[in-house]
């Protein structure tokens, strides 16, 4: 390992978490105005949802290098919550 490799892994785990409390933020705004709407889905809601799957993805493949932290856990258990909600089919998801 090179001296600076653990500051490497150590940004890119400061940028990438926060991209995750954006996406987490977005994915909570567009499930609440679907809630208040009164829709199945909307389609923000379905992208948000996408991109919080993309994201924990992303993390759960950087796992060995960069550690998951409790934002992917708890952003991962709302996808799966969503996915099961709107009865999306759970073989489209990327993350497991």
């Amino acid at each position: 390992m090179y001296p600076n490799q653990r500051s490497n892994n150590h940004v890119a785990q400061a940028k990438m978490y926060g991209a995750g409390t954006k996406i987490s933020a977005a994915l909570s705004k567009a499930h609440r105005d679907a809630k208040s709407k009164g829709t199945s889905t909307t389609p923000e809601l379905l992208l948000c949802i996408g991109q919080a799957d993309a994201y924990v993805a992303a993390r759960q493949s950087a796992a060995p290098t960069i550690p998951i932290d409790v934002l992917t856990k708890e952003l991962g258990g709302k996808v799966g919550a969503l996915f099961r909600e709107y009865d999306l089919p759970q073989k489209s998801r990327l993350s497991h």
